[in-house]
C-alpha cells in the first residue's frame, strides 16, 4: 500500500479551535493550514530521526 503521514486529527483539531485552515469557498488550504502542516511535518521529523525510513513504523500504510 501507499504509506503516508495521517494528520486529520491535529488539523481538524486545530478546526475546532476556530483555526480556519481551509477556503469557504473550495478545498485548498489558506497560509496558515500549510504553516500548520509544515510545524506538524517538523514536529514529527524532530521526534523521528530515521523518518526517512518509510518502514520505521510510524506511517501508517494505506492498504492495510
Amino acid at each position: 500500500g501507499i504509506k503516508f503521514l495521517d494528520l486529520t486529527m491535529p488539523l481538524r483539531s486545530k478546526e475546532e479551535e476556530g483555526v480556519h485552515l481551509y477556503w469557504n469557498y473550495d478545498e485548498h488550504m489558506r497560509s496558515v493550514g500549510y504553516r500548520t502542516v509544515a510545524g506538524l511535518l517538523w514536529k514529527w521529523m524532530q521526534q523521528n530521526p530515521d523518518w526517512d525510513n518509510l518502514d520505521s513504523g510510524h506511517i501508517k500504510d494505506k492498504g492495510k
